[in-house]
């Protein structure tokens, strides 16, 4: 376990990256009367003004995204701080609001982003979870508790 817990940082760092890297997924599924369309994680989090999709920036789902890579930098940059379960349980933390920000997604995307202009017309629409949306909670949340299973660990 002690092993583990020299890791820790380590682990905290990949996982926020892991977790960037998922911009790259399909965050975010779309049902229309018109079909059914997946967004990227960087569309939905920067918007997208194609000739084929039009939708706004939504700013928590870019801080979602963010969130988890600011929690491990904090994590593996403080590993030798002297109050570094402080910077540990911060990085906790902010690991838990991402895991809650992905967990929530479609609700955030529904309410924040507005109307999607599909071929330049507004559609009704319902969303749902992605892959990248869903993948980047889990690494988010089981990166929270294995960080705070390591805090509890007494050296």
């Amino acid at each position: 376990m002690e092993m583990f817990k020299k890791y820790m940082p380590q682990i905290s760092l990949g996982a926020g990256i892991l977790v960037l890297l998922c911009l790259f997924l399909p965050t975010i599924s779309i049902r229309t009367t018109t079909g059914d369309y997946e967004f990227l994680g960087m569309f939905v989090a920067f918007g997208s003004n194609s000739t084929e999709f039009k939708f706004q920036m939504n700013f928590v789902l870019l801080l979602a995204f963010l969130l988890p890579i600011i929690a491990g930098l904090i994590h593996f940059f403080t590993k030798n701080h002297p109050k570094k379960l402080l910077f540990q349980y911060i990085s906790v933390t902010l690991f838990v609001v991402g895991g809650i920000l992905f967990f929530s997604s479609p609700a955030l995307f529904q309410a924040l982003t507005g109307q999607v202009f599909i071929d330049n017309a507004a559609n009704l629409y319902t969303a749902n979870y992605g892959f990248g949306a869903i993948l980047s909670g889990v690494f988010s949340i089981l990166t929270a508790l294995t960080s705070v299973m390591t805090a509890l660990v007494v050296e």
